[in-house]
C-alpha cells in the first residue's frame, strides 16, 4: 500500500498545539488531511504521534477527522514512522509533516509517480536542497530503505531524522525534486511561530479554501500579488 504519513505533536515551545489551532475555520489538522485526501495515489492516511499524554487530544481529534493514529516514543521519530508504515502495511511512505498545512495533492501524486517509474530509486523528495517554500516538504521512501535507515541508526547512535538517507556515503538511491526557481528564500508557509499562523490565515481567508482543496500554484500567485503578506514571517526565513 502507499500510504500518506503525517508526523506530528502538540508540543512546539514556540507555537504549542499549533496542529490543533484554527485555520479557516476547521484545525490545521483537518486542513492537512483535507489537502492529502485529494492525492489519487494514496491508499490511506494515518497520523504518526507520540505515546505522551500531552498528545491523548491530538489522536482523539484524527481518529474523528477519519484517519489511523500510530503512537510511539517521542525521541525516535525515524522508528515511529516505521511503526506506523509496517502496522499499516506500507510498501511506499509518504512522509508528510503536521505543521505543512497546504500540503499540495498534485505535488504528492507526481512525487509518487517519480518513484514509482524508476525501480531503482529507493527515495524522491524535495529536501536535498529545498526548493519549493517552505511547508511543502515531501518525501515518498520505500519501505525497504526506511528499514534500513532504522537499523543504521540504530547501529551508529545517528540522529533519529530522515536525513540519515541522503548523509554522504550512506549509498541510498535519491531523486530530489526542484521547483523552478528557488521559493525556499522568498515564502514561508510552515507553523512554527504565531505570525506563520497569521500569515497562513491570509492565505486561507483570500484564497477561499474553507471548503476546497488549494494548490501550490494559486498560493504562489497570491503572495507574488500581495508581498505585504509574504513580509509577516519573513524574518523567520
Amino acid at each position: 500500500m502507499i500510504n500518506g504519513i503525517i508526523q506530528a505533536r502538540t508540543g512546539s515551545s514556540r507555537l504549542p498545539n499549533k496542529v490543533l489551532k484554527d485555520l479557516g475555520g476547521i484545525s490545521v489538522i483537518q486542513r492537512i488531511v483535507k489537502q492529502v485526501r485529494a492525492a489519487e495515489k494514496l491508499d490511506q492516511i494515518i497520523l504518526t504521534t507520540s505515546d505522551q499524554p500531552r498528545d491523548d487530544a491530538l489522536a482523539k481529534h484524527a481518529k474523528e477527522v477519519g484517519i489511523e493514529v500510530y503512537r510511539g516514543d517521542e525521541d525516535k521519530i525515524m522508528h515511529r514512522l516505521l511503526g506506523a508504515a509496517k502496522t499499516f502495511n506500507t510498501s511506499v511512505v509518504v512522509r508528510l509533516l503536521g505543521d505543512c498545512p497546504l500540503s499540495d495533492p498534485e505535488l504528492i501524486d507526481s512525487f509518487v509517480e517519480t518513484l514509482l517509474r524508476n525501480t531503482e530509486l529507493d527515495m524522491v523528495t524535495n529536501q536535498n536542497p529545498h526548493t519549493f517554500p517552505d511547508g511543502y516538504d515531501i518525501s515518498v521512501i520505500r519501505i525497504e530503505a526506511l528499514r534500513k535507515a532504522c537499523r543504521d541508526i540504530e547501529d551508529t547512535g545517528r540522529p533519529e531524522h530522515l536525513s540519515e538517507l541522503w548523509r554522504e556515503g550512506s549509498g541510498y538511491h535519491i531523486k530530489n525534486i526542484e521547483a523552478e526557481k528557488n521559493y525556499f528564500q522568498d515564502y514561508r508557509l510552515t507553523l512554527d511561530y504565531p505570525k506563520d499562523l497569521d500569515m497562513i490565515r491570509h492565505v486561507v481567508e483570500y484564497l477561499n479554501c474553507e471548503n476546497r482543496v488549494v494548490h501550490l500554484g494559486e498560493v504562489l500567485k497570491y503572495l507574488e500579488d500581495h508581498p505585504d503578506v509574504a513580509q509577516i514571517n519573513k524574518e523567520y526565513i
